[in-house]
């Protein structure tokens, strides 16, 4: 693969603590190259005009569709983490509805979610982050300034990243943080064995998946320490 100008990879070279890298550019290789390569379920590929102007292909996920990197959490990933992609989002269909970057909610297992929610017409980020146990926030949301959801409602890419603490969860839109939630010291868990990732979904008990996303995602990530808030407005100027 060549890496271009936007890429997380090219960015952040030979960086460690990059656990999980998904450019969805044409599949859903795993191409940190620890070889968690995702499994496709109903995404079709698509090229798009990039969010630094270039062409590139990229996952499009229609309301039905997910991805599953497969085997990530043979072991758990707890706190610190961060979490992101670039995308594009295609509305709500309703006047109440979730639809999820990623997502793991099970009944017995907290796990980790972000997504966007159409709360009776109010658009809003939700950022869920437990324990495995319990969850530390649940269905934590934050109001999207109009100006913000203006450009995401008329299909502008826009470039979201989560950064989990054992005191802390930030939310940053573009570069730039949104919200923060604090909290007295955890252990959060992005996934463990029994709480398997997702792109582009919710996966709940039994391997149900709900809140499927609509729209297109690309330079899906996970690494295994906190970002900080200069490396991601460094990287969403780049």
């Amino acid at each position: 693969m060549i890496y271009q100008r936007g890429s997380i990879k090219l960015f952040f070279r030979k960086d460690p603590t990059l656990r999980g890298y998904w450019a969805l550019n044409g599949n859903s290789v795993d191409y940190s190259e620890n070889g968690f390569n995702g499994v496709d379920n109903g995404v079709v590929y698509n090229t798009y005009r990039g969010f630094n102007g270039q062409v590139l292909q990229a996952a499009f996920f229609n309301g039905s569709a997910y991805i599953t990197p497969s085997n990530i959490f043979s072991s758990t990933t707890s706190a610190p983490f961060s979490v992101g992609c670039w995308s594009r989002f295609f509305g709500f269909t309703s006047n109440t509805e979730q639809r999820a970057f990623n997502g793991n909610r099970y009944s017995s297992d907290k796990g980790f979610e972000f997504s966007l929610f159409n709360n009776n017409g109010t658009p809003q980020f939700e950022v869920s982050v437990g324990t495995g146990s319990a969850w530390i926030i649940d269905f934590g949301t934050v109001n999207i300034p109009s100006s913000l959801w203006n450009r995401i409602n008329s299909g502008d890419w826009f470039f979201i990243v989560v950064v989990v603490t054992s005191t802390s969860t930030t939310l940053y839109v573009n570069g730039a943080p949104l919200r923060i939630w604090t909290y007295g010291s955890s252990t959060p868990v992005w996934g463990s064995p029994s709480l398997q990732g997702v792109i582009g979904a919710v996966r709940s008990f039994n391997n149900n998946f709900y809140a499927h996303y609509r729209g297109v995602i690309s330079e899906f990530f996970l690494f295994n320490r906190a970002l900080s808030s200069a490396e991601i407005s460094t990287y969403y100027q780049w």
